[in-house]
């Protein structure tokens, strides 16, 4: 596997395992660019594992079939796919693993892939908690940061299903991330009925007891990883100084599934363990109706003097100023930034990225100020531009600026709004009746 490994990095030299799952192995990888030395977390799934794994698809499947068995773990490989440009979509968010790219190679000497995953490296929570560097204040820290990423995953309709400390990260600056989508689903709908997927310690009752499943199962789950951080990393009904094993873990989880109240969690104020215990509710609807409402009650507990920027909401628009699912077929990106003291909003601001801006009328003057109807002729120019602002009164902004053609000046002399019905569409032109100097 390691030479398969460094012959499709991409000069990536691999510095050790980071972890391995039941999915696939991650490493953490370096490569020098021009004396800079860039370090990445590299997951690597192999489709099949190994030849154990084959044979069990040749029994599932009951043919050995090459054709058969090639459509077969092609689909799985397509999966893995979906769920890196999935992950892909968030790519620059605070709190959620940025992928950077993704490598699919055909096995050579058996049926499958071998895949390749290039992530930013991270620490994952797990590793902070052996080492005893998680408390309240981390765990409120941790709570926001992946309710801010819940917050994104329910704009997409995505509901992440595994939440753990295995897939929770943090970067240098302190801020935790969500990762690992690979038992994430898309959701329409609150009545979706999920298989079952995810870990047992931290899933919540409707997904374990097949009921239909909505975001309040990721609310659930990161409540039992916050429970747990403030219980002396011990799951539920266990005693202080027990000792942690097998069949006390499934005696909890048995006791969680029927329904039984969750004691406080040992080492939780009765603020913080009532977010804690309001997010592991047995019924849905007692929970965290959303995650911002779950953030919001965690950043009252740090104090008024704290100021949190949250991007959320964010807009797609196509040339024509209809909404669009994915960037990938926008022209125009609103986005929605607001700023909070203790969970209330004190500011919010509105950014429009991407905007085209269309030249709609160029007059030229030569040195009398006269108009001429050549630029070779010209001295200034007054150039309007329209850009699109799709909002819900269809305005759209217009400025004027003069252009010193000898002195390649330029000083802006008009910025307005009109009203859509002053502008001619033509196809993905506009075009606006001007033609007098301002």
């Amino acid at each position: 596997m390691m030479d398969t490994f460094y012959s499709v990095s991409h000069g990536w030299k691999i510095i050790g395992k980071i972890g391995e799952g039941s999915f696939g192995v991650v490493y953490e990888a370096e490569r020098e660019v021009t004396g800079y030395t860039e370090k990445a977390a590299i997951k690597y799934i192999s489709v099949p594992k190994n030849e154990s794994e084959l044979n069990a698809i040749y029994a599932e499947l009951g043919t050995k079939d090459r054709t058969e068995v090639n459509s077969y773990l092609n689909g799985v490989q397509k999966t893995i796919v979906a769920e890196y440009y999935q992950m892909k979509e968030f790519q620059g968010n605070t709190n959620i693993v940025s992928c950077n790219d993704i490598e699919v190679v055909e096995k050579k000497d058996m049926p499958g892939y071998d895949v390749y995953i290039w992530m930013e490296l991270l620490e994952s929570l797990s590793n902070r908690i052996i080492d005893g560097k998680t408390g309240r204040e981390e765990t409120i820290k941790i709570g926001i940061d992946i309710c801010n990423a819940l917050v994104l995953l329910a704009k997409k309709g995505i509901v992440h299903r595994d939440i753990k400390p295995q897939n929770i990260f943090v970067n240098n600056d302190g801020d935790y991330k969500l990762g690992d989508f690979g038992t994430a689903r898309s959701i329409k709908g609150t009545s979706s009925i999920m298989s079952m997927k995810g870990t047992f310690s931290y899933m919540s009752p409707e997904v374990m007891l097949r009921r239909p499943v909505n975001f309040k199962a990721d609310i659930y789950s990161l409540g039992m990883v916050m429970y747990r951080l403030m219980n002396k990393n011990k799951a539920p009904f266990m005693l202080s100084g027990q000792t942690t094993n097998s069949i006390l873990i499934e005696e909890s989880d048995n006791r969680r599934f029927a329904g039984e109240r969750l004691p406080a969690p040992a080492e939780a104020d009765e603020e913080l363990a009532k977010i804690i215990l309001k997010a592991c509710e047995y019924e849905t609807e007692k929970r965290w109706q959303n995650a911002e409402l779950m953030r919001d009650a965690l950043l009252n507990l740090i104090g008024t003097n704290s100021t949190r920027r949250y991007v959320t909401e964010v807009f797609y628009y196509d040339q024509n100023g209809n909404t669009v699912n994915s960037e990938k077929h926008a022209v125009k990106k609103l986005t929605r930034t607001v700023d909070t003291v203790a969970g209330k909003v004190i500011n919010e601001d509105w950014e429009v990225l991407r905007t085209p801006s269309y030249v709609t009328v160029v007059t030229y003057y030569g040195k009398n100020d006269n108009i001429v109807h050549n630029e070779k002729y010209a001295t200034s120019a007054c150039i309007a531009f329209v850009t699109l602002l799709y909002t819900i009164a269809k305005t759209f902004q217009v400025w004027w600026y003069e252009k010193d053609i000898e002195n390649d000046d330029e000083i802006y002399i008009i910025d307005q709004s009109i009203p859509a019905n002053s502008l001619v569409l033509a196809g993905t032109t506009i075009k606006l009746q001007l033609s007098t100097k301002k």
